[in-house]
């Protein structure tokens, strides 16, 4: 038998012949497909809508989820972003992690400029996202420190934040990716 618990597969020498309906049976398992050691990424390709700044109702975030699971004690290797958005001077985005904490990755970076295109934030980078141009192709330094995201476990649900904060312009986070050492 082959049960799938946290996408993890778990196998037992139970043979479903030696099972009874409705009589408790006792199993041991073994683990299989452990996540690697060293880089792992965790990703969605779920696309979300970046809402538009309202004089009304002013900025909305949004949120864009990714659940990490199966990491020990770990260290934010990078946080890989694609998103639109035709004036990303209008807008900050951020990543939370599960403890409630969060960083600024960009804050209204690229004036007139469009997009954030495989764009990946890392405090080993070289060169600062002030310093960037859109469409932010390449690596840079996040406006603020990834490391300040990591003060509780790694595991759970993170969220990339998009906050538009002004009018006429829009876009959608793609998708993005967080990838820790494991």
């Amino acid at each position: 038998i082959t049960v799938t618990v946290n996408s993890l597969n778990v196998s037992s020498g139970v043979t479903p012949a030696s099972l009874c309906a409705g009589t408790p049976t006792q199993l041991s398992a073994s683990v299989s497909n452990i996540p690697q050691q060293g880089p792992v990424g965790f990703t969605t390709n779920v696309p979300v809508n970046i809402i538009d700044y309202s004089s009304t109702t002013g900025a909305t975030p949004v949120y864009s989820p990714v659940v990490v699971w199966g990491i020990t004690p770990s260290t934010i290797v990078s946080v890989k972003i694609n998103l639109t958005h035709t004036y990303n001077g209008d807008i900050e985005v951020w990543v939370k992690a599960p403890s409630g904490d969060s960083t600024l990755l960009s804050n209204r970076r690229g004036g007139s400029g469009d997009n954030f295109t495989n764009t990946i934030f890392s405090m080993t980078a070289a060169t600062n996202i002030s310093a960037g141009v859109a469409p932010f192709t390449g690596t840079y330094k996040p406006d603020g420190n990834l490391n300040t995201a990591l003060t509780g476990t790694i595991n759970g649900t993170w969220k990339l934040i998009v906050v538009d904060r002004a009018a006429v312009d829009v876009g959608q986070i793609l998708n993005w990716t967080l990838t820790v050492l494991n």
